[in-house]
């Protein structure tokens, strides 16, 4: 995707927001701890399925980590006026994900992980996600 966006000329117009990892914490906020236990657990192994069309492998949970932490770093880029908007382009995505189950090609619902933390630590209590 990078690679797509270097050669039509788009990135010279994006900031680039360096992610981070979300803690065990941040992921609580939406994520049962045992959702969260099984996906670190068969990312450890190797391999293995969340659930129906879920594939992980060695890494997924260390990336689905910097996934969520990237929509948490958009969110407070917008909220402390780094940013006017943010699009988070980030893999896995997160948009099929629930509180116990990753669904879709998604492990953690990265937009309720980054609009519970904006909540949580700066009182928002209204969020539009479009």
């Amino acid at each position: 995707l990078r690679n797509l966006l270097e050669v039509s000329g788009i990135l010279d117009h994006l900031v680039t927001i360096k992610p981070r990892r979300a803690t065990v914490e941040e992921l609580s906020r939406v994520h049962t701890p045992a959702h969260i236990a099984k996906i670190r657990e068969i990312s450890d192994h190797g391999y293995g399925d969340a659930s129906s069309l879920t594939p992980l492998g060695a890494g997924s949970y260390e990336i689905a980590l910097l996934a969520a932490g990237g929509a948490i770093k958009a969110m407070e880029a917008v909220i402390t006026s780094e940013v006017d908007n943010a699009y988070a382009l980030i893999r896995p995505p997160g948009h099929h994900a629930t509180a116990d189950v990753g669904m879709g090609f998604c492990l953690f619902s990265n937009a309720a992980i980054a609009i519970r933390h904006a909540q949580q630590l700066h009182g928002l209590t209204r969020i539009a996600t479009v």
